[in-house]
């Protein structure tokens, strides 16, 4: 057991995340075996780690020091992993509201409802919201976001750690990395798709910037005499012809009828 820990606290002090990693059960394992699982801390980004071990065989100093050389792995990790949103709070180049927007998507992880900070986005001046660009946010339709944070890596990460910080235990349904669109699920708990970086419509949960993405060729294609549906806008969200009419009329469209041929 001695020269176990040994080892792990030696992976631990010098892993990139390849040798230790977290499951989407929230489960750290090191070499195929759970070692520790990850519990609620301080903040979102702070959690704690409750190493997994016998207490009659794991003890003493050889219990400090893997409990410790975890807790360094996990900070690296976050820090790797998390990278832009943590830059983006940290920056000292925004002021006044760019500065507040900013706090607030580094609070909810990278994605914001672009409605609940309308007020906000108004009163930015183009030359802070450069700076923001610069940082990696966009400013969709319905969302201000940070792409980079829509990436299976910390995806998956921001999952665990929302998992940790509301002591969440049971499995969720998380969609495929890289997909593009996944089919809703009510049985998610409150919040989970918007941790994710998706946003429910009708039957499909798309992914942010994939749904941003639609609604600017949505726009493009409105008019009183309405559009065709075509492959080419429901392709990319990765769903089929009826799955994206439940989308579309999620979004506020309504399908036109056919004029009638002429006499």
């Amino acid at each position: 057991i001695e020269a176990r820990a040994f080892r792990l606290e030696r992976h631990a002090r010098i892993d990139d995340g390849k040798i230790i990693v977290i499951g989407e059960d929230g489960l750290v394992r090191w070499e195929g075996m759970a070692v520790a699982r990850l519990i609620a801390g301080h903040d979102m980004l702070s959690p704690q780690l409750e190493v997994l071990a016998d207490a009659e065989l794991l003890q003493g100093q050889a219990e400090i020091s893997v409990r410790e050389a975890l807790a360094g792995w996990l900070a690296r990790y976050i820090a790797k992993v998390m990278e832009p949103l943590i830059s983006l709070h940290a920056s000292g180049e925004l002021q006044g509201l760019s500065k507040g927007l900013a706090f607030q998507l580094f609070e909810s992880m990278g994605v914001l409802e672009r409605a609940r900070v309308g007020g906000l986005v108004k009163g930015i001046e183009q030359s802070e919201r450069g700076k923001l660009r610069a940082l990696g946010v966009r400013f969709g339709e319905r969302h201000i976001f940070m792409p980079a944070m829509l990436k299976p890596g910390p995806m998956a990460l921001k999952l665990n750690l929302w998992r940790a910080a509301n002591g969440i235990t049971r499995q969720l349904a998380v969609p495929g990395a890289g997909l593009s669109s996944a089919p809703a699920d009510a049985t998610q708990p409150d919040g989970f798709y918007a941790i994710a970086g998706f946003e429910v419509c009708g039957p499909r949960a798309i992914r942010i910037d994939m749904l941003e993405r639609l609604l600017a060729q949505l726009r493009l294609k409105n008019s009183r005499q309405g559009f065709p549906l075509e492959p080419a806008l429901w392709s990319p969200v990765g769903c089929n012809v009826t799955d994206f009419e439940g989308v579309m009329r999620a979004l506020g469209y309504a399908p036109v009828a056919a004029a009638p041929a002429p006499a």
